[in-house]
């Protein structure tokens, strides 16, 4: 793993853990989304192959191994899913409460 993959999965995952100790829903879905997106990033970034040959085949050239890339494919389609469905939940509950603040929303009561 280069020092640039590193760095970007360091600071995507950072800036999702702060987003997560935030009080907005937006900004916890916001940075759900950004810590996952980091840990894509790190797969895909382990999933290289160092020799620089392919793993199932003799042939020649940089090659990476598709079956990490087929996971980190069906990894962030997922992602966008739930990144989907947070956002509408929290779209909803900001209509029916006229709030985000998750602070307020736990004294809510049945």
């Amino acid at each position: 793993m280069t020092a640039v993959y590193a760095v970007a999965v360091g600071l995507l995952f950072t800036i999702g853990c702060y987003q997560l100790l935030g009080r907005d829903l937006l900004r916890i879905a916001f940075g759900i989304y950004m810590a996952f997106n980091g840990v894509n990033l790190l797969i895909m970034a382990l999933g290289t192959v160092p020799t620089g040959a392919a793993p199932f085949a003799q042939l020649r050239g940089p090659y990476v191994d598709p079956l990490v890339q087929a996971m980190v494919l069906t990894a962030i389609v997922i992602g966008f899913g739930l990144a989907t469905f947070l956002l509408i939940l929290a779209a909803r509950l900001a209509q029916a409460r006229n709030t985000l603040d998750a602070e307020a929303m736990r004294r809510w009561r049945r």
